[in-house]
């Protein structure tokens, strides 16, 4: 069987699981999850990176999470000492986008009732 044939699995398991490959992945364990991609072949990066609940996917896109190989590429550059995005491949907070929306509004609506009382 040729090596290319294999994949590796990088993301956490059972402790009496035996893989040499086991936890290495490189997704934020605290925001999300690594969930096996099974095809990939013998490369790293073979997962991807989904969210948490309470957690949601930071970027305007049309998936919902974090490619592996984005991980893993972005990492060997950290390591390198280049420019890299690594530390933003993380999932936010869910409803961190509309935190801002509302607190202006509250801000504003309080500013209205200090001005026309007899408004609100």
């Amino acid at each position: 069987m040729k090596l290319e044939e294999l994949d590796i699995n990088q993301c956490d398991d059972d402790y009496y699981v035996q893989n040499a490959f086991k936890g290495s992945h490189k997704c934020d364990r605290r925001s999300s999850r690594c969930v096996p991609i099974l095809g990939r072949g013998f490369d790293t990066g073979g997962y991807k990176c989904q969210c948490n609940q309470g957690y949601e996917y930071p970027f305007n896109d049309y998936i919902t999470y974090i490619d592996g190989q984005i991980c893993e590429a972005e990492f060997e550059k950290l390591l390198k000492n280049f420019p890299s995005r690594y530390d933003t491949l993380k999932c936010r907070i869910a409803g961190a986008a509309s935190i801002t929306g509302h607190f202006l509004f509250v801000i504003f609506a309080l500013l209205l009732h200090r001005i026309f009382p007899f408004i609100l």
